[in-house]
């Protein structure tokens, strides 16, 4: 009888193991859902964007003319118009906010604020620090997936109640954003609005999302003033057309500083690169 048992066991095995084989496949084609991964592996903080740069600097230049240890380059705006002189001796911001731009018609005013003026406006929204992070998305599932919205949140490591939440309405053309050699309008390296994108089945696909602060959202947890110095946590989520959310990537350690928050309104970008140390060092063992 024990005999008979195993004969029948090891004749049974070959026939359990096609069906399990073939309830993966039709459970992988038929019945599994999208199931999507991603990683962050690069964070690149973009240049102040032109439109918002202009409103800073009418501000900081106000600020510049109007304060007791003005810089060289206010005091001698401040000496090319008598008007100007004027409303800067009377402290009459109104008054001199419009005979510079009177003044300004036609002469293209040149104007770099001071380092320390710039710090105090990092914290400003209109400051509006973004970021292009590339992407690849992996569908690993049976169906096709439709990604119709990206959100980045970035989570300070101090405080996990501060909270930024960034989405991208444009992708950015990688080749310009490469070309230095060229001083593009920040319109150049847009290649596209970001209106989704779709992953068929064991398929992956590349993105290049800018992502721009989310200042007003829903959430009253995020924060709607501009991203300050610090240490943070940042992860990307993608969701569907219903809000469901299909992947969220490895959160990544991010370090932003004054210094280099300043250098993008002074027309820099800053790249951060993650797990290279790591994979260094698994490469030479």
């Amino acid at each position: 009888m024990q005999d008979k048992f195993k004969f029948n066991f090891w004749t049974l095995t070959p026939i359990i193991i096609s069906l399990v084989a073939l309830g993966i496949v039709l459970y992988r084609d038929f019945l599994q859902g999208p199931k999507l991964h991603s990683s962050i592996n690069q964070i690149i903080m973009m240049r102040t964007l032109s439109n918002k740069k202009q409103v800073l600097l009418q501000d900081m230049l106000l600020d510049d003319l109007l304060s007791t240890n003005m810089s060289q380059q206010a005091l001698k705006i401040s000496k090319s118009n008598p008007l100007i002189g004027k409303f800067v001796q009377s402290k009459n911001r109104d008054k001199l906010i419009e005979e510079l731009l009177e003044f300004n018609e036609g002469k293209n005013l040149i104007y770099s604020p001071p380092s320390e003026l710039v710090a105090k406006y990092i914290n400003d929204k209109r400051y509006y620090t973004s970021f292009y992070v590339p992407l690849v998305i992996y569908n690993s599932g049976g169906k096709v997936a439709h990604v119709s919205s990206l959100i980045m949140i970035i989570t300070s490591l101090d405080n996990i109640f501060l909270k930024w939440a960034y989405t991208p309405y444009v992708e950015i053309n990688h080749s310009k954003f490469l070309d230095r050699s060229k001083n593009q309008k920040d319109v150049e390296i847009m290649s596209k609005l970001f209106t989704g994108v779709s992953i068929s089945p064991n398929e992956s696909i590349r993105v290049d999302p800018w992502f721009m602060p989310k200042y007003e959202p829903e959430d009253p947890l995020i924060l709607r003033n501009n991203i300050s110095p610090g240490k943070y946590i940042v992860t990307i989520s993608g969701f569907d057309a219903e809000g469901k959310e299909f992947f969220r990537t490895n959160p990544v350690e991010y370090n932003i500083t004054e210094e280099y928050l300043i250098k993008t309104f002074f027309g820099k970008e800053k790249s951060d690169s993650f797990n290279i140390d790591k994979n260094i060092s698994s490469a030479i063992q």
